[in-house]
This record gives structure tokens, C-alpha cells and sequence, in this order.
């Protein structure tokens, strides 16, 4: 499950604030950023139906009445780019009620990171 296999839904798990989250895993480098940017878009696209359609109450009927976020795992830190990227994306997704975040693996940093 990746960034690349844009019909496959990552991960879909509660947290433990009650929030249904939605994971993105993307392990790509931001360089060159236009292939990335691609597989990003039609992953997106595909989280956003999936909710949309209503097929996240269908395969997670947790979800229902719950809050979701759609959270971007990268494990590289997001070229200048790739940030101007998510601004542009963050309302779209959010017009769908969808809360959009991105950032590195939970407890961890982004792999280019010195230090």
C-alpha cells in the first residue's frame, strides 16, 4: 500500500481522540516533484470518493457520526512545491468535511532530516 496504487485505500483506523483517519502512505522524494504530484492527485482523488460515495460507512460503519481526517504520511519532508500543493488541496478535501494534514510517520521525522 502506497502513494503509487492510487484504487487501494492504505489505512483506515480510529485514533484515539475519536477521529476516523484515513492514511496516505507516501514514500516517494519530492524530486522530481511531477510524477509525484500525479500519484498524489489520483490517490486523493480516491480517498475524497470513498467518502463521498458513502463506501467509507459501507466497508467502516464506525465512521459514522465521527469526524475524519485525511493524513498524508511522508516520509521525506515536502519540497517547497509539494507544501504550495497541499494549501491549494487542504480546502478542497475539507469542503468534503474531511480534515487534511500531512507530515512525517507518527513519532518519527522525515528520513532527509539531519540530525
Amino acid at each position: 500500500m502506497t502513494v503509487e496504487q492510487p484504487d487501494v485505500i492504505d489505512r483506515i483506523c480510529t485514533s484515539p481522540e475519536d477521529t476516523v483517519l484515513l492514511a496516505i502512505f507516501d514514500h516517494l522524494p519530492w524530486h522530481p516533484f511531477d510524477p509525484h504530484h500525479s500519484a498524489l492527485v489520483a490517490k486523493l482523488n480516491n480517498y475524497v470518493e470513498f467518502v463521498a460515495s458513502g463506501q467509507v460507512l459501507a466497508d467502516y460503519p464506525n465512521a459514522r457520526a465521527k469526524p475524519l481526517e485525511l493524513h498524508v504520511f511522508c516520509k521525506y519532508r515536502p519540497s517547497e512545491e509539494a507544501v504550495a500543493f497541499f494549501s491549494r488541496v487542504a480546502p478542497q478535501v475539507e469542503g468534503y468535511s474531511i480534515k487534511f494534514a500531512y507530515g512525517p510517520a507518527l513519532g518519527c521525522g522525515y528520513a532527509d532530516d539531519q540530525g
